[in-house]
């Protein structure tokens, strides 16, 4: 058997055990050469609802209001993402600084206006923006989560300084 032969009859057993899931619109946030690993695989979880926000019944004993914000509102991926008054903050620096539209909407809305505005022809913008989200997303949760088990924080401007230069880089 030639080469050709294994690797039809590998696609044809692949495609059995594994049939193709269906198609979502937010995966061209996810799939592109610009994008930093860890930054995809904290949107993707984002994306999917799966993060282990405060709002889970498991979590209750670290208490349910958003460590992010002041005004001590319950956290949710809604919530932290975008809702929340120190996602914002950072997203205003960053605005400020790249000059990028963005709707101050609920995280759902905001997934299907990026995964329909940011496709198209100017596929290095559109890479450019998913880049700026997934960054933007990642280093969110990664403040969330140094205030809860490290006791640290930093400013928004801090955290929209760092998103800026590896965006730059």
């Amino acid at each position: 058997m030639d080469g050709t032969g294994w690797f039809f009859l590998f696609g044809c057993r692949y495609d059995v055990y594994c049939p193709p899931g269906p198609q979502v619109g937010w995966s061209s946030l996810l799939v592109g050469t610009f994008k930093i690993p860890r930054h995809r695989f904290i949107l993707w979880l984002a994306i999917l609802g799966r993060l282990s926000t405060l709002d889970k019944p498991w979590l209750q004993h670290f208490g349910t209001s958003c460590v992010l914000c002041p005004d001590a509102l319950p956290e949710s991926h809604d919530h932290l993402f975008f809702a929340c008054s120190f996602a914002n903050d950072c997203l205003r620096v960053i605005r400020r600084e790249v000059s990028i539209r963005w709707p101050y909407t609920s995280w759902p809305l905001v997934i299907q206006w990026a995964s329909v505005r940011w496709r198209g022809k100017h596929v290095a913008n559109a890479s450019f923006r998913a880049l700026l989200a997934s960054s933007l997303v990642y280093h969110l949760w990664l403040e969330r989560n140094r205030r809860i088990f490290q006791n640290t924080t930093r400013s928004p401007n801090e955290i929209a300084r760092i998103i800026v230069s590896e965006i730059r880089n």
